[in-house]
């Protein structure tokens, strides 16, 4: 990528995401470059085929039920009736190495429905769609590196340049690993001016107060173990507002003592929870 010549104090950046994307490529690349963490949780495939049967054959007047060894859905055909209700089973799907095998309970199925189950199974367990790489983009934008949003609706973010790097090869692995249609993530380097300054304070402020009403939100009723999660949280909030302290040139107490408040409520509230179980 051309500099035009200046080292950039940071740069803006946004995306637009293809439709699919192969989850274990894009899990090698970022592997590759240490950034994994940002990825999501591996779905189960039970989940993804509950996913797949819902789309495909849900309704009100069905039940999907997981069988004995989780490995497989039954579902039930539901009529209700004026003195009792009659369920009537209509099909079962099992996992297998090779995909999705039906079995029907109540007549022949056509072909067209296994072949559709087994798609949409296929494109909840392998591939990641347009808004699950979204949400790792952000996640290595704004939490691994540092960055914070720009835009009231969110979808432009603001990084420090230092991240440039790092946030190239983020960018390299989700457009490689995508399989149908592309994803494309743009970055505006620029200055840090007087007007952009203010942008990104305004991004950190709006982002510090979101943080803060997660980490208090019903904080007197969570256990021990959610409070102590917001006590981390509310200490990683304190890292980046130090850190842009130190981007700004700015004093920027109201934030930290906003910050250091939802730290010691947190801290209280794990103490009342022991307490509390003790």
């Amino acid at each position: 990528m051309k500099n035009n010549g200046f080292t950039p104090d940071g740069f803006l950046t946004w995306w637009t995401c293809a439709e699919r994307t192969h989850i274990e490529e894009c899990r090698s690349r970022l592997e590759a470059i240490k950034m994994a963490g940002v990825m999501p949780e591996t779905r189960r495939p039970i989940a993804c085929l509950r996913d797949a049967v819902d789309e495909v054959v849900g309704t009100k007047h069905v039940m999907v039920r997981s069988l004995a060894n989780a490995n497989g859905l039954q579902v039930t055909a539901e009529q209700k009736g004026a003195d009792q209700n009659h369920y009537t089973g209509q099909m079962v799907f099992h996992l297998q190495s090779d995909g999705v095998r039906v079995q029907s309970l109540n007549g022949p199925l056509p072909w067209s429905l296994t072949q559709k189950i087994n798609e949409k199974y296929e494109a909840a367990y392998l591939y990641y769609a347009a808004a699950s790489v979204g949400r790792i983009l952000r996640a290595a934008a704004c939490i691994r590196l540092s960055g914070v949003g720009v835009r009231p609706g969110g979808g432009v973010y603001w990084v420090h340049g230092d991240s440039l790097p790092q946030w190239m090869q983020v960018r390299d692995a989700v457009v490689r690993a995508a399989t149908r249609g592309r994803t494309e993530v743009f970055v505006i380097e620029h200055q840090l001016t007087t007007e952009a300054a203010k942008a990104v304070y305004s991004g950190l402020h709006q982002e510090v107060e979101a943080e803060i009403g997660d980490i208090l939100k019903d904080l007197g009723a969570a256990g021990k173990r959610a409070c102590q999660s917001r006590q981390d949280q509310a200490t990683l909030l304190l890292e980046k507002i130090e850190k842009y302290e130190a981007i700004l040139s700015q004093d920027l107490e109201s934030l930290r003592n906003k910050a250091e408040a939802a730290r010691a409520s947190a801290h209280t509230a794990a103490l009342l929870a022991v307490t509390a179980t003790s």
